[in-house]
């Protein structure tokens, strides 16, 4: 009988070029992540044109709570930017997964530009839609120029490599 035996060389020196590779692909994926949540972010923290709409109460609560507003001069609301200015993203590597996200910790956000309910508050308000745009209405209006910034980290990394 014959005896075939197949010597590979290499194969340290292989795997360890693989793990740099993959770390490189890793620290690129972040980046481009890193772009495409600031492009949200940036889009998603301009205002829009006030409505000057008048508001319908939906219910007396509602109704007795802004009337009391008034009366303390909070209404007529001026607008601060603080919905806009506390805007923040962030990206992480979790397993083969890298997850951004574009968010704010402001307690009424859900009701201005949110898309579903977080914690009991939200969706979005009635009176702000078609004023506001929701997180994910950002996203999705921004989702061709994001796909374009993964194409070009792909191609760069490929050309590199």
């Amino acid at each position: 009988m014959a005896n075939i035996g197949i010597e590979i060389r290499g194969i340290k020196e292989l795997r360890a070029k693989l793990k740099r590779m993959d770390t490189s692909l890793q620290a690129d994926l972040v980046k481009a992540m890193t772009q495409a949540t600031a492009l949200v972010q940036r889009e998603a923290a301009r205002y829009p044109a006030p409505s000057r709409r008048p508001m319908r109460f939906v219910s007396d609560k509602q109704r007795r709570y802004v009337m009391m507003l008034v009366s303390q001069g909070r209404v007529p609301y001026r607008r601060t930017g603080t919905l806009g200015r506390t805007l923040t993203s962030q990206v992480k590597s979790i397993g083969n997964d890298i997850i951004g996200t574009v968010g704010t910790n402001i307690v009424y956000a859900p009701w201005v530009i949110g898309h579903e309910s977080v914690g009991g508050r939200g969706p979005q308000a009635r009176y702000h839609r078609g004023t506001w745009k929701t997180l994910k209405m950002h996203l999705d209006a921004k989702r061709g120029e994001i796909r374009e910034l993964f194409k070009a980290m792909v191609r760069r990394w490929i050309s590199k490599k």
